[in-house]
């Protein structure tokens, strides 16, 4: 994440009333960045100042130096971020606010006398390869952008074990560490109720006492699959979409605004479009984008549901994680950047989803390089 000195911190410099541990919390924020867990925005006159503090180390010294530099190309990701950290004067400080649209998490210098706070970003989701799609998804839509191509991500990994994500939500937000945590809304059709298992107990604790260093983001889909659009698919499992009757009907159910309620990881059956409910409603309008197949669905077309009758497979178990551990290895032999480039247009409601995702993974994750010190 992006951690902007407040000028307030500099006043305290020019007017030489620095706490105690002033230089020691200095020197952990810019030991956060030589260590590449996080990024700095300051303005350069005011990085000198700050080098010529006494009492701070060298290796800070020598940081201060390479960063400075790099300042004036920050402005523009710094910029597109909706998220970052104001580091402030006022001990003993953590609160939010928001200005312009952006989320300001304004922290006091002195709770970094421990390293508090700079430890890279917990990206908490459902499980390892939610956390690990969510971050390619970043990486591909960063990839296609001219300003935010180099950004690199610093996030550490917590699986939160399906319904127990909840409960691993609320010991991170005990925690001193800046914590992001994404998960599928669960949703059956568009305006539902979230999901009773996960997306709606997060939201539940995130209302009732909300931490401005923990923050959930609920996607609006069914699950995670709904995200991956079939060029994605029929890469890693090596398809062509001619050659699959399913990968050919899900490329066909993408371009629709209903996409990302549809249940890939259980499929659809007649009694979705039939029942009297909220649910059966939504769907009866959309009955004509799924054709089924099966003899037992024959007097479906005028609202009649035999058992039996399956609308859409579901889809194949895993594909999720076989596209994931996919994208990390076109990263480790070099044909990432290809890869983005040629699924660099997606349709409209995964673009969507693509776009929350990589927003919030940007700004709470975004890192720089490793500084060598010495």
């Amino acid at each position: 994440m992006f951690f902007r000195i407040d000028e307030t911190v500099i006043s305290l410099i020019e007017h030489q009333v620095l706490p105690a541990n002033f230089s020691i919390c200095i020197d952990e924020l810019f030991r956060a960045r030589r260590l590449g867990k996080h990024l700095i925005y300051c303005k350069p006159a005011h990085l000198e100042k700050i080098e010529a503090l006494p009492g701070i180390s060298e290796a800070t010294k020598l940081t201060i130096r390479k960063i400075k530099s790099l300042q004036r190309f920050k402005k523009t990701i710094f910029e597109s971020m909706t998220t970052y950290v104001n580091v402030i004067s006022t001990p003993n400080t953590i609160r939010t606010s928001v200005e312009q649209g952006k989320t300001i998490i304004e922290i006091s210098i002195d709770n970094f006398a421990n390293g508090d706070f700079l430890e890279p970003t917990v990206l908490l989701a459902e499980n390892i390869t939610d956390c690990e799609l969510f971050q390619h998804i970043a990486k591909i839509k960063n990839h296609n952008s001219t300003n935010l191509q180099n950004l690199r991500h610093n996030a550490h990994f917590i699986s939160g074990g399906g319904s127990q994500t909840p409960r691993q939500f609320e010991i991170n937000s005990t925690q001193n560490r800046l914590s992001l945590c994404i998960v599928d809304g669960d949703l059956e059709y568009e305006n539902a109720t979230l999901g009773t298992n996960t997306a709606a107990p997060i939201m539940q604790l995130h209302t009732d006492s909300p931490k401005p260093h923990s923050f959930p983001v609920i996607l609006n889909c069914y699950s995670v699959e709904n995200l991956i659009p079939s060029d994605l698919i029929k890469k890693s499992t090596k398809q062509e979409i001619n050659q699959s009757d399913y990968l050919r009907e899900i490329e066909s159910l993408q371009t629709q605004d209903y996409w990302p309620y549809i249940p890939l990881k259980i499929g659809k059956s007649c009694t979705n479009f039939v029942s009297s409910d909220a649910k059966g409603a939504y769907w009866s309008q959309h009955r004509a984008g799924f054709t089924p197949k099966q003899q037992s669905c024959l007097t479906w077309a005028g609202g009649n549901c035999s058992p039996g009758c399956i609308v859409l497979d579901k889809m194949p178990d895993k594909t999720a994680r076989i596209v994931a551990e996919y994208l990390s290895s076109t990263i480790k032999n070099g044909q990432f950047r290809e890869i983005a480039k040629s699924i660099s247009t997606l349709p409209s409601e995964i673009n969507k989803l693509w776009t929350e995702v990589s927003i919030h993974v940007n700004s709470w994750a975004c890192s720089g390089d490793r500084i060598t010190a010495f």
